[in-house]
């Protein structure tokens, strides 16, 4: 576990192990970072008199290898032009955007850059800031390492492939598409988390690939270069892709295709700017979430008069299955948990009441819709009680309550208004939670007013 340095500008006459100074420099990564071992720190900048080569290159693919385990992490720094203190301190690290960073290239058509163990089954964690990656054909990450990258830019050809169990988190990098081909390929349970920063270059046909128990998250990212598919269709289950508060491509599209035989796998989007025809003030009731047997989403137009708002509109989730689904009565399709305060002290009964319509006209059943609620349930504690308004034996005879009282909008959602009512005594004061499933193949759309209502029972 040692600090050593590299310049690129360096010669091989002055490069001197361990590369321990400035002065003695390695003039490439891999030479330094062999000799910093385990847990160690590798510096790099681009030369000591700010002028000469940003670059360790080659016309053939290139392979960093880092010692460590998961205990041990390894840091790989890209550092301003001329720093010489030893060590840099944070102001000498290269910003993305405001200082030229050292780059690590593989040039030419089929030439990747791969970040890899440097012994097999060593599970590193490699932290690496202020680097560029420029690769030929694909960036890679190998199996079973975990990758946090910090004020990058990554600039690859054919896209970014994860190894198995490979865990990815870039914070403020750019993503550089340089063909619709790039893709994001996940592998068998490997996770990439993306916070901030921006994609550029190309529109890819798709922008994550997914793999079975595969999940890929995207925070504040500016996404807004990308108007293909957000989500490849696959004939693996379990994969997630969820976008949180980003900027969104125009014409975007959420999942390349609906087979429904995938029924855990989705795509979820949460106050990402115009994906459900809203603006960026109404960020609230800006949700999209689509599995492959059908969606949920924000709705704007068929709403219960006074229901719940943002602040500037009220608002409803619409969930419509799909028609060629087979598969809602054992996979429901579920809106996400919304919620409201209750004032408990154990001696009064509570209605917490759900108000839904459809566009059929027909009564929804107890087997075609139904609530989970969660409610403070034991005074002291933070616990919470769990309920259903579904039961076993008579879900399938059983319609849910008319609602002769609410006033919906007019028009195909406004049809039907039902409520559903699960009475409990909360033994505290607190929120309650709840969320609505609906289980009815065909073409129905189920329209949920997302707010609890409490009146004493």
């Amino acid at each position: 576990m040692a600090d050593a340095y590299v310049d690129l500008e360096q010669t091989a006459s002055t490069a001197t192990s361990p590369y321990e100074t400035w002065a003695k420099a390695a003039g490439d990564f891999q030479t330094a970072i062999t000799e910093a071992g385990a847990g160690g720190r590798v510096f790099v900048r681009i030369d000591g008199d700010g002028v000469g080569t940003t670059k360790d290159t080659a016309a053939s693919a290139q392979t960093l290898s880092f010692a460590g385990t998961d205990q041990v992490p390894f840091g790989l720094y890209g550092v301003k032009d001329a720093t010489t203190a030893t060590p840099p301190t944070d102001s000498d690290l290269c910003v993305r955007g405001t200082d030229t960073l050292p780059v690590f290239e593989a040039t030419g058509g089929g030439n990747d850059v791969r970040l890899e163990e440097l012994n097999a089954g060593s599970a590193p964690v490699i932290i690496v800031h202020g680097i560029r990656f420029d690769s030929g054909a694909l960036f890679l990450s190998s199996s079973q390492i975990r990758e946090d990258l910090y004020d990058c830019e990554i600039d690859q050809a054919e896209g970014w492939n994860l190894g198995v169990e490979n865990n990815v988190n870039i914070y403020n990098t750019e993503l550089i598409f340089a063909d619709s081909t790039s893709v994001i390929k996940l592998n068998d349970n490997s996770v990439f988390n993306m916070f901030g920063g921006s994609m550029s270059g190309t529109s890819q046909t798709h922008l994550v690939s997914p793999a079975l128990f595969g999940r890929a998250n995207f925070y504040g990212v500016d996404m807004s270069i990308h108007t293909g598919n957000l989500m490849q269709t696959s004939n693996i289950d379990f994969q997630e892709v969820r976008i949180v508060n980003c900027k969104m491509g125009t014409g975007h599209t959420r999942i390349s295709g609906t087979d429904v035989d995938l029924g855990e796998s989705f795509i979820e989007l949460i106050g990402s700017t115009d994906e459900t025809g809203l603006g960026s003030g109404e960020s609230v009731r800006d949700y999209a979430k689509e599995y492959f047997r059908g969606t949920i989403l924000s709705e704007a137009t068929f709403v219960r008069t006074g229901g719940a708002s943002d602040g500037v509109a009220t608002f409803s989730y619409a969930i419509t299955p799909r028609t060629a689904s087979t598969k809602e009565g054992l996979l429901s399709l579920t809106t996400p948990w919304f919620g409201g305060v209750v004032e408990g002290d154990a001696s009064t009964s509570k209605d917490f009441t759900i108000y839904i319509a459809n566009s059929s006209g027909a009564d929804m059943t107890k087997a075609d819709a139904w609530v989970d609620i969660l409610y403070p349930s034991e005074a002291g504690t933070t616990n919470h009680g769990f309920d259903l308004s579904r039961t076993a034996i008579d879900a399938s005879a059983a319609n849910i309550t008319d609602d002769t009282a609410s006033d919906w909008s007019t028009g195909a959602g406004g049809k039907n208004a039902q409520k559903i009512i699960i009475a409990k005594t909360p033994d505290y004061t607190g929120m309650v939670y709840a969320r609505v499933h609906f289980a009815q193949a065909g073409t129905n759309t189920l329209y949920v007013d997302p707010k609890v209502y409490v009146t004493d029972t």
